[in-house]
């Protein structure tokens, strides 16, 4: 009896809300299917392949708004369509998301300072960079962070809205240079013909040089020794074995042709 009862005043209550119940279903159903469609772009934008890690992060976070965004618009049309009154419910909503928005300032400086990053192309991957004082190897980059790996393997992770300073050393061509220190006794014309001899029959020999190495010329003269530079072109290694392999380079061939020398540092 009780169950009968029951079973009508329900039934009453569908027939009675009847428009209700179907506008609520019609929404539930848009709602779906732009969960849906947004599910399929987000899978297409997502995709590992080809794609930097910041975009595959990018679209994560749009598509998760995104799906966050349709809940609750249509959570509002429903309770709109029962009559529910959205004044106090918006506000409380509102002061809600002021909350949240509030204790997730640095999230928030950090995404947009990640996307400022990224968009602007300062660095990428395996790039050589200096950061805020500390030099090392991009290893990964996200929204939020940036992971740099320096010659110790030492690791050291940067939120991006502290990024102050950065100098990216695989941008452009690095140019360095070494000199060399020989008697003013010597013959610096043959000295000098000989080492450009050699660098141009060997430009093949070092896989990252980029121009050189090239004979500058003398850089300095004293009473008794006469100081020679040789500079290159070379893609920034922290490890410098490049360096060392062109020395030598150089310090076989002058010793070949008995070449008294020594490499000059300056003060």
């Amino acid at each position: 009896m009780i169950g009968s009862v029951f079973f009508e005043n329900l039934w009453k209550f569908i027939v009675d809300h009847s428009k209700e119940f179907v506008s609520t279903i019609i929404v539930l159903l848009i709602c779906l299917i732009a969960i849906v469609v947004g599910y399929f772009i987000e899978k297409k934008y997502s995709s590992k392949k080809g794609k930097k890690k910041y975009v595959i992060e990018l679209a994560k976070n749009i598509f998760s708004f995104y799906r966050g965004f349709i809940i609750f618009v249509g959570i509002l049309v429903i309770c709109s369509t029962w009559g529910v009154k959205l004044t106090s419910v918006l506000i409380g909503l509102a002061i809600f998301f002021a909350t949240i928005a509030l204790g997730s300032r640095k999230i928030i400086a950090d995404i947009i300072r990640g996307l400022e990053i990224n968009f602007s192309n300062l660095y990428d991957l395996d790039d050589i960079v200096e950061i805020n004082g500390f030099t090392g190897y991009v290893k990964d980059i996200t929204l939020k962070t940036t992971k740099l790996l320096n010659i110790n393997n030492e690791v050291r992770i940067i939120a991006n809205s502290e990024i102050r300073e950065i100098t990216n050393y695989s941008k452009y061509p690095h140019v360095s240079s070494f000199e060399i220190s020989v008697s003013n006794k010597e013959n610096v014309k043959m000295i000098i013909g000989l080492l450009e001899d050699n660098f141009s029959k060997n430009d093949d020999k070092f896989e990252k040089i980029i121009e050189g190495p090239n004979v500058i010329g003398i850089s300095e003269m004293t009473n008794d020794r006469i100081i020679i530079k040789i500079q290159y072109k070379d893609k920034y290694d922290l490890s410098n074995t490049l360096l060392t392999d062109i020395k030598v380079f150089v310090k076989e061939i002058l010793d070949l042709n008995n070449i008294n020398f020594e490499f000059f540092k300056r003060d």
